[in-house]
């Protein structure tokens, strides 16, 4: 029986390599030592050439039986060498396992992977990496670099005199309500507290003589500018934004117009859109994506809204994120929809609702009438009583008298109604924080990549993973164990 023996073979042991015919080798004759097996022979040489040592022969390849074979030991005995061998499955398989189909886990591959598989092979370490990402269209990104001045007023003015837009009405019961930029306020506030506005409302001619016998004084301690002002809320975005609006030059207050420029809105609620990008987790576009999903990243959304976590389980098929915003010119309330976006379409998955108005406070100047009619009532009685029992005569100067007084001691007070809002909401960017965890480095020779998927494995290349070992071949039942084995513990197709 012949044995051909390989001069320095080099292979690993879960490999399908074997010698190719340019393999250094030399064929020797000898016998089978018994008792021994088919697996496992030991085969004794009859005859080897002085100078030559048995040391570089580690494989070696069985004619008779057409299997390949690794060398274990070389040992003496009784004048000849012995050689110990052990069988090698997968190269005497080779032809017939690259035949077969499998369901394959894992493989070495660059490009032939599901990046989408979670790899736990490569663990994350402690060390991660931040990024914080602007969102696209901000409404809101002018008050950043003009401050209050770069939003908007909405000012609710009772009035009778307008409203009315063709067919459509412009007015919320008795309440009309206008957009007026920074510079607008500041007019309409000067116009209020101005001498113009005593002309407009013809207490003084345009002299400025007095036309009534109440004294320009007087009328202002009365009166205030603000009382026909039923709401006034600030908006942290530009008056551009506001689509549903038709520019007037003419405001009505009270029961008199006012030569001012604004927008009366036509419509109460304001929509508008913002989207942000996701950046990639920097390790994805070479380990896979699946880095940009939970644990491997985390992406907080930070705005006027809140903290918002995002489940990054709905963003299969989308790197963008989109905020649609609903808000109520009225009373500040803004709804804002968070959504994942597919082909340009806004698919819904949680909202918060936030005031994002801020209500600016107004004075309003009270009078207690009837606190006044009584006061000067009982004046008037604690007066005439005194008088009359002394002099019936001078009672009634003296009772003239004492009414001025009590009109005097009766000054109205300056109460407030509303309340500043908050700016700190108006003045938060929106953004995405994302938070990326690295992972290890990987042994792609020698672990592979996740595939799950089925292929015949002579399509494949190095390190192969299998589900199972199921095989069918015409081989000792010891030796389709083995190759069982090999499949699902990991091999290499050489």
């Amino acid at each position: 029986m012949n044995i051909v023996l390989y001069d320095s073979f080099e292979k690993r042991e879960n490999s399908t390599k074997k010698p190719t015919s340019q393999q250094s080798s030399i064929t020797l004759s000898g016998y089978l030592r018994e008792p021994c097996s088919m697996i496992n022979p030991v085969f004794a040489i009859k005859r080897m050439t002085p100078d030559i040592t048995p040391s570089p022969y580690t494989y070696a390849y069985i004619p008779d039986y057409n299997r390949y074979y690794f060398v274990k030991d070389w040992t003496w005995r009784e004048g000849l060498w012995q050689c110990e061998l052990s069988i090698d499955v997968l190269a005497t398989y080779k032809t017939e396992i690259g035949t077969e189909t499998h369901y394959i886990l894992r493989h070495d591959s660059t490009t032939d992977y599901n990046g989408l598989i979670a790899d736990a092979v490569y663990p994350a370490t402690n060390a991660f990496t931040t990024e914080n990402t602007a969102t696209d269209d901000d409404p809101f990104r002018d008050i950043f670099t003009e401050g209050v001045a770069g939003g908007v007023y909405i000012v609710g003015i009772i009035s009778g005199n307008e409203g009315q837009s063709g067919h459509h009405y412009d007015s919320v019961g008795a309440i009309t309500y206008y957009a007026l930029t920074s510079g607008d306020f500041d007019t309409l506030k000067n116009t209020l507290f101005g001498t113009e506005n005593l002309e407009i409302m013809n207490i003084i001619d345009s002299q400025g003589q007095p036309k009534t016998n109440m004294s320009p004084d007087i009328m202002k301690t009365m009166y205030n500018p603000y009382q026909y002002i039923a709401s006034c809320m600030w908006f942290p975005f530009n008056a551009n934004a506001i689509e549903d609006k038709t520019t007037v030059n003419k405001i009505s207050i009270g029961w008199w117009d006012y030569p001012l420029t604004a927008w009366r809105l036509t419509a109460q609620i304001l929509t508008f859109n913002d989207r942000v990008t996701l950046p990639a987790h920097p390790q994805s576009s070479t380990r896979g994506a699946y880095l940009n999903y939970a644990p491997y990243t985390r992406r907080t959304l930070l705005g006027r809204f809140g903290d918002i976590p995002i489940d990054l389980s709905y963003f299969r098929n989308s790197s963008e994120l989109g905020l649609e915003y609903y808000v109520d010119l009225i009373n500040g309330q803004c709804r804002v929809f968070i959504s994942y976006i597919e082909n340009n379409y806004y698919r819904r998955y949680t909202s918060r609702e936030f005031l994002l108005g801020v209500p600016i406070q107004l004075a309003q100047v009270g009078i207690d009438y009837m606190g006044v009619a009584v006061n000067a009532i009982d004046t008037v009685n604690n007066t005439a009583e005194s008088m009359f029992s002394i002099n019936p005569f001078k009672a009634v100067s003296s009772l003239a008298h004492g009414v001025y007084n009590t009109i005097q001691s009766c000054m109205p007070q300056l109460e407030t109604g509303g309340s500043n809002g908050s700016f700190v909401c108006a003045y938060t960017a929106t953004r995405l924080l994302s938070q990326f965890f690295i992972i290890v480095d990987e042994d792609l020779a020698h672990l592979g990549r996740p595939l799950y998927s089925t292929r015949q494995i002579n399509t494949l290349g190095g390190y192969v993973l299998c589900a199972d070992g199921e095989i069918s071949l015409s081989c000792l039942d010891e030796e389709r164990k083995m190759i069982s084995n090999f499949l699902t513990s990991g091999f290499f197709w050489e």
